[in-house]
């Protein structure tokens, strides 16, 4: 099934600390398919680079605030919960 993960992000360029969001997808074998969509005035972060389970590894997260793009690595792609 799909998890939905959040965090948090300190803005690089403005500081402000905002929550992001990330759907990992459903896999092709799953036979029942848990539908999830983002929270409001949360950011939704683009994945560029995931491992084996579709878990992010490498995102962006544009800032609500000034929107700097904010990339996101492992170690910050991490803390989540589900």
């Amino acid at each position: 099934m799909s998890k939905k993960i959040t965090g948090k992000y300190i803005c690089k360029d403005c500081n402000k600390e905002f929550e992001w969001q990330y759907i990992i997808p459903n896999k092709i074998s799953d036979s029942i398919y848990k539908v999830h969509k983002l929270s409001e005035n949360v950011v939704g972060i683009r994945v560029l680079e995931t491992d084996e389970n579709k878990f992010p590894i490498a995102a962006i997260a544009y800032c609500p605030e000034c929107g700097f793009p904010n990339q996101l690595n492992s170690d910050d792609l991490k803390e989540f919960n589900n």
